[in-house]
């Protein structure tokens, strides 16, 4: 079936395409001089040096606990980033992560120590999956009381 040609009533006025602004119209933008972004990039670029340094003494002070104190290097960085966070995003993320490892079966056992210490430390963690659970529970009713 052809196509019904247009009535010129019915046609859509045509738009005309914008031009891009040329050099002419970058002053309004307030673009950086090009002292102002050299100076930037080179104080980014001392910066990120900075960084660089700053994670490999980082990685060489981890390494070093690890070989001479028996520090577990992954659970170490965990342990700074627990001890880095705010108390409610480190209960909420103990909340989760505990219910997780409840619900994959992964839970201390005492007989992971062979001593004194590791039935304390199997206690210690079952207790705290317990607090973690109640308070999961508190925190559940208090967005309920919040959302009603």
């Amino acid at each position: 079936m052809a196509r019904k040609p247009k009535d010129e009533k019915d046609a859509k006025p045509k738009k005309e395409k914008e031009q891009p602004a040329g050099i002419e119209g970058m002053a309004d933008l307030n673009l950086p001089s090009a002292e102002e972004l050299e100076k930037a990039f080179k104080d980014f670029s001392l910066l990120q040096e900075d960084q660089r340094t700053a994670l490999g003494a980082i990685g060489s002070l981890v390494k070093k606990n690890t070989n001479q104190h028996n520090i577990h290097a992954k659970a170490f960085k965990q342990f700074a980033a627990f001890k880095k966070m705010d108390v409610s995003k480190r209960t909420e993320h103990l909340i989760h992560l505990f219910h997780y490892l409840a619900h994959a079966g992964i839970v201390p056992h005492p007989d992971l120590f062979e001593d004194k210490r590791g039935k304390e430390l199997a206690k210690t963690a079952t207790a705290t999956v317990k607090l973690a659970a109640k308070d999961g529970e508190l925190m559940k009713e208090a967005e309920d009381e919040m959302a009603d």
